[in-house]
């Protein structure tokens, strides 16, 4: 199955990656004589690491090419140590590195001085079809099974726009090569990387990358490139860390061991019941009103309702089962005008969270809009809705959705969150954004 571009290719993606929240005011920032570094944020105080230095340590900030984070989310930290320059070799096999549970690697390289050897289209998810950038190579061997973080950026004020092209062992190729080589078998493909289990344990069916080892290929997307830090972080399997271990039993992994938000403590599915069916959480808007958002999610719903095939539906067209969790708001119009509604993008209603994040971010799923109404949504919760579709949008796998539809004062509308299938990867956190405007 990995030797074929088909529908499976576009259901096989990777599990959530952990956010980092900001507690800001809540705790003290490290000391300035202190060293804790990292790979993974920006803070003050504290010194740096050296060239090429592994570091572990403190969590402030989520650019990986920042400094350390202390030792609380809002401690200090230096400019982070510098990823060892020139890795990454023009072609396959590619630059070797073995990874043990609890190794870091951050690598830098430059694809501007490579050459476009491999052209990864219909691979997977963001690969845009104008990709055709410069690309360099790498070939990781796993020792164990645990949790994979992988995370690529712009570096030193590169320009690059990034994707990461993940191969299984010995397909280094890419399908559609320049040299014409298509033995190449592509896993998936995204921008910014990705964090899931792997290793030979780990279960594909649960999102899991069950390779020993495998090939990467740095790339840039529109014809971009550039220099670039790439993070290599294999870590224990655990509870909390934003990836769904199969084999710790873990049913879900929102990137916390929190209770009552939809994935327990010990990463199993609550039984939410609040919101799952109609009439479902109620929203009262008022026309040229600032937008409101709402931080939610899918986690611990059930799969109670399913949308209409249509072409705003580009996916659920397909014949794809409609199998997703969803979440479930009822919507009250104050005034005549239009109605827009987004999830996909950060709280700042701008930002790509699958782009600029990586596929497997909590708030990084497949996510499906539709929309209900006016009038009643289930009268009798009996699965069977009493209004017709009016809006519905799947226009990207994985990637922002929106709908807009017309509303007259005092209507009653209902918006699903919603999934095409209920695969791990295809629930997760959102910040929904709504506003009512005039025309």
């Amino acid at each position: 199955r990995f030797n074929e571009v088909s529908m499976t290719t576009f259901l096989r993606v990777i599990t959530p990656i952990v956010s980092v929240l900001m507690l800001a005011g809540l705790l003290s920032a490290g000391c300035g004589d202190e060293v804790h570094t990292s790979t993974t944020g920006s803070g003050s105080g504290g010194d740096g690491a050296a060239a090429g230095t592994i570091v572990t340590g403190g969590t402030g900030g989520v650019n990986p090419v920042g400094g350390g984070g202390g030792v609380n989310p809002v401690g200090g930290g230096g400019t982070g140590g510098t990823p060892i320059p020139n890795t990454g070799d023009d072609t396959c096999p590619g630059d070797a590195y073995v990874l043990n549970l609890g190794d870091t690697l951050f690598l830098g390289g430059d694809t501007s001085t490579a050459t476009n050897d491999y052209t990864d289209v219909g691979c997977g998810l963001y690969d845009p079809p104008t990709e055709a950038g410069r690309d360099t190579t790498y070939h990781f061997t796993l020792n164990g099974t645990g949790t994979l973080n992988l995370k690529v950026v712009p570096y030193n004020g590169s320009t690059l726009n990034p994707t990461v092209t993940l191969k299984n062992d010995g397909s280094c190729d890419a399908q559609i090569a320049l040299d014409g080589n298509t033995s190449g078998s592509c896993y998936f493909t995204s921008q910014e990387g990705f964090k899931a289990e792997a290793g030979v344990d780990a279960d594909y069916d649960e999102g899991g990358i069950p390779y020993e080892a495998f090939h990467l290929h740095v790339d840039g997307a529109d014809d971009s490139s550039g220099e670039y830090a790439l993070l290599v972080e294999f870590t224990s399997p655990a509870c909390g860390d934003g990836a769904v271990n199969d084999t710790l039993g873990e049913q879900c992994d929102d990137g916390n061991t929190d209770d009552q938000d939809g994935c327990a403590s010990n990463c199993t599915f609550e039984s939410t019941g609040v919101w799952d069916k109609c009439d479902g959480e109620p929203i009262f808007l008022f026309v040229d009103d600032p937008p409101q958002q709402i931080f939610g999610g899918t986690w611990g719903y059930a799969d109670d309702y399913a949308h209409a095939p249509s072409a705003q539906c580009q996916y659920a067209a397909l014949a794809v089962p409609d199998g997703g969790k969803e979440r479930l708001y009822k919507i009250t119009a104050s005034g005549s005008g239009v109605i827009t509604a987004s999830v996909g993008y950060d709280a700042d209603g701008v930002t790509d969270l699958c782009e600029a994040n990586g596929i497997g971010d909590p708030s990084c799923w497949d996510s499906v809009l539709w929309v209900i109404g006016p009038g009643a949504c289930d009268d009798g919760n009996d699965g069977i809705l009493d209004s017709p579709q009016v809006a519905c949008s799947d226009q990207n796998l994985f990637g922002p959705e929106q709908v807009s539809w017309a509303v007259q004062d005092g209507d009653v509308y209902f918006l699903f969150v919603d999934a095409t299938v209920p695969y791990p990867e295809w629930y997760g956190s959102y910040y929904l954004n709504i506003e009512l405007a005039t025309p």
